[in-house]
């Protein structure tokens, strides 16, 4: 686990796999869930509460890889272990790459179960995984801006098609091309 402080919060994560795609190297690649759980201090952290926020799926993003600047920079501390079988949710991870779907064991798959837990095998630096927890918690959202979005590319589209979307998908997009999604529904 580790936890990282945001708009004056111990925001707190875990890393679910140190490696997805076997031919990038060990470490390079670290698949991390962004729970919507926070507390004041450290000290007030709530394993109970930790673990229900995943399993209601009360996430900031869907899972994510990430490399280790996130930790090197100091964005990330490491906080303390939870075992993994306490969660169960490895085998509802999906990571879409190149338009196929591969499951946590980098085996290609037909199904998503879960939204919620379905994220891109593209890799995310220190910049990224601080902008997606921004977006998250909902601190960035210019109008202006060219939509940083988890869910527009034509793939996911056509793999998402009919579905409802994550509350934070929505997040991470302008109010113009939110009202468009919205009215299009992915059709």
């Amino acid at each position: 686990m580790f936890y990282y402080f945001i708009n004056g919060k111990f925001y707190f994560g875990i890393v679910l796999l140190t490696q997805l795609n076997p031919s990038i190297k060990e470490g390079v690649d670290i698949t991390v869930l962004l729970p919507n759980y926070f507390e004041s201090s450290i000290e007030n952290f709530k394993k109970e509460s930790f673990i229900n926020g995943i399993y209601d799926r009360n996430l900031l993003a869907p899972q994510t890889i990430i490399n280790k600047r996130a930790w090197l920079l100091g964005f990330f501390v490491n906080f303390k272990t939870i075992e993994l079988s306490e969660l169960n949710i490895l085998e509802f991870l999906r990571f879409e790459a190149w338009g196929k779907v591969y499951d946590y064991n980098y085996q290609e798959v037909n199904n998503i179960p879960e939204l919620s837990l379905f994220g891109s095998a593209g890799l995310y630096g220190y910049e990224g995984i601080e902008y997606l927890t921004q977006v998250g918690i909902g601190l960035c959202c210019d109008e202006n801006e060219d939509p940083y979005s988890y869910y527009t590319h034509e793939n996911f589209q056509k793999m998402i098609k009919g579905r409802s979307l994550p509350y934070w998908y929505y997040n991470s997009i302008s109010k113009n091309k939110f009202l468009r999604l919205k009215n299009d529904n992915f059709k």
